[in-house]
């Protein structure tokens, strides 16, 4: 429904940008101020969260927002009038129920150009002493695991051949735990690969699967092997002696898919039976919060998720990394736009060339199948103002908070560094990023929505982000945290505090 009130809050992302964002629908005729003051009469509906302009513009300029481009105006803009490019009036068109009146296309799409230029080194400071630092309840592991946030026994298929016995296995036992104290279950880890010979992705399968026996979130390990499978335990167990010698992995078994797979299943059973009181000793114990390694994701994003969810998961992962921890961005497609931002500080000349090097190689994988970057957002995005690859990515980009240099790139479910803010390379579908971020080491997940998408995984929790009032109104059960209080008039620094608290109780 359009808003009828006579003044709204159109967000300025920074100061310098020409278009400001509309917090809710509205219609021609109506005001709206800016947090800097600007008044704006609205010259047609504007549908919410779509950019009008706070002044005009020219032809042929730039549309500016974080101070960056993401358009060029095909005429003049006047101030208050709604920018809009062909594929957001088109969705808006076949949406049905919103108003387009007297929207135009009026700007044409501009990704910018990466420019080394762009790049700026930051001296990484070491960590200052704190008078008391912030701790956590975990679980340590040993072998160099690091330390969990959760206590799970996991059945892992080796190949999709093995799922149904995965789950058929855990269908049996996931109860166990209900009567325990320290097990939180037993979970199926299930997916569909690893099957065929001259598959291109057997590396990075087999590259996740070793990561997940080195999660410490895991304190056993069944792997299911089928005699068809082209990746078995075997590759997994093998990998792990080539590549992480200085590691032990979890404890593990493994057992085999036969012509009977019942009898798989029984085996299975005993193994786990066997397992479950051993696992239930495991204890808590007080650990440095530099501990935890968190995955920055996000999906079913809208034109709010860059000025308050990923923003606010931004400063809550400053928080950790400043006390010793390390946080995870991925997703390669949903940078590509934004590289100016993403290189705006980092470690060194070297970090900068490995980000352009994965970014440039999605391109030319995308170009080889005849699709180009500019593709990305989906109807949904460009329904709820994410015009296109630049503006998404942008957004996107705000995880990465503008004080907290990128010290680290990673391969997809290579292990991450220590400490510190580090990319690794992804697709950009969120199930599959997450995946590799947990095989990488993640022990938590703050996921950032703005549609309310919903995502998690086997054994790692999930904090869910929603990025407006409204939605979180709508969806209170499912997600976990309301960053449209920022919109609603909270400090964010107030509110990434409550949160990296909120981080700790669920770490614990």
């Amino acid at each position: 429904m359009l808003n009828k009130k006579s003044i709204m809050l159109a967000l300025l992302p920074v100061t310098d940008d020409n278009v400001a964002i509309v917090t809710e629908s509205a219609l021609a005729g109506g005001h709206c101020s800016t947090q800097h003051g600007h008044l704006i009469e609205l010259k047609t509906d504007v549908p919410e969260g779509y950019r009008i302009a706070i002044r005009n513009i020219k032809t042929g300029e730039k549309l500016l927002s974080w101070g960056h481009g993401f358009g060029r105006a095909l005429c003049d803009i006047e101030v208050g009038a709604v920018v809009c490019n062909k594929a957001s009036i088109e969705a808006l068109s076949s949406a049905g129920g919103l108003s387009i009146n007297g929207l135009i296309e009026n700007f044409s799409d501009y990704v910018p150009a990466v420019n080394r230029d762009a790049i700026r080194l930051a001296k990484l400071s070491p960590l200052g002493a704190l008078e008391k630092i912030p701790t956590f309840l975990g679980y340590e592991r040993s072998g160099g695991r690091g330390v969990g946030t959760r206590n799970y026994i996991a059945v892992i298929a080796s190949s999709s051949l093995a799922s149904t016995c995965a789950r058929l296995l855990v269908e049996r036992v996931k109860d166990l735990s209900q009567s325990l104290v320290n097990l939180d279950g037993v979970v199926c880890v299930a997916h569909t690969e690893g099957v065929h010979k001259g598959a291109r992705n057997t590396e990075l399968v087999v590259r996740t699967l070793a990561g997940f026996l080195l999660h410490p979130n895991l304190e056993r390990v069944l792997l299911i092997d089928h005699p068809d499978g082209h990746v078995k335990s075997s590759h997994i167990f093998n990998y792990l002696g080539s590549h992480y010698s200085d590691l032990i992995p979890v404890h593990y078994q493994s057992v085999t898919v036969g012509e009977d797979p019942n009898e798989c299943i029984d085996f299975g059973e005993s193994i786990v039976l066997d397992w479950v009181k051993e696992v239930d000793k495991c204890q808590r114990s007080l650990q440095p919060v530099g501990n935890l390694k968190i995955a920055l994701q996000c999906g079913g994003s809208d034109a709010f998720s860059g000025v308050t969810g990923n923003p606010l998961v931004g400063q809550v992962a400053a928080k950790l990394i400043g006390h010793g921890g390390a946080a995870n961005v991925s997703e390669t497609p949903e940078l590509i736009g934004a590289e100016a931002h993403v290189l705006s500080k980092v470690a060194s000349l070297e970090i900068a060339d490995e980000f352009l090097e994965r970014v440039e190689r999605f391109k030319k994988r995308v170009r080889k199948h005849g699709h180009s970057p500019e593709g990305n957002p989906s109807y949904g995005n460009r329904l709820r103002g994410l015009y296109n690859i630049a503006i998404k990515s942008l957004g996107a980009g705000m995880k990465c908070a503008p004080d907290v240099p990128l010290e680290h790139v990673i391969d997809y479910s290579a292990r991450m560094h220590s400490s510190g803010l580090q990319f690794m390379d992804s697709p950009g579908n969120d199930l599959e990023s997450v995946c590799g971020q947990v095989a990488s080491g993640c022990n938590l997940i703050m996921f950032v929505t703005g549609s309310g998408s919903v995502t998690n995984f086997p054994f790692v929790p999930t904090l869910k982000v929603v990025t407006t009032t409204t939605r979180y109104d709508l969806l209170s059960n499912d997600m976990d945290v309301n960053a449209g209080s920022i919109l609603d008039g909270a400090n964010i620094d107030d509110v990434a505090s409550e949160n990296y608290e909120l981080v700790r109780r669920v770490a614990s």
